[in-house]
């Protein structure tokens, strides 16, 4: 009955730790300098492009997704 118990518990520990390091590709994005940008929001602006926010920069820029 304890391994069963220690089994469970390593099994849900590795679903939580791996679920958690798995950081979105879209968020973290890195321009031609090499330079990583953290991006959180998005918007649309009024002529219909795509901007998002970037937290490293404290502004927002234009994101071209491929």
């Amino acid at each position: 009955m304890a391994v069963i118990r220690i089994a469970f518990v390593l099994i849900v520990w590795l679903l939580i730790l791996s679920s958690c390091s798995n950081m979105p590709n879209d968020i973290m994005l890195v321009d031609t300098n090499g330079t990583k940008h953290f991006h959180t929001l998005q918007k649309i602006t009024n002529i219909g492009e795509s901007v998002r926010f970037c937290e490293l920069h404290d502004t927002w820029e234009y994101v071209n997704k491929r």
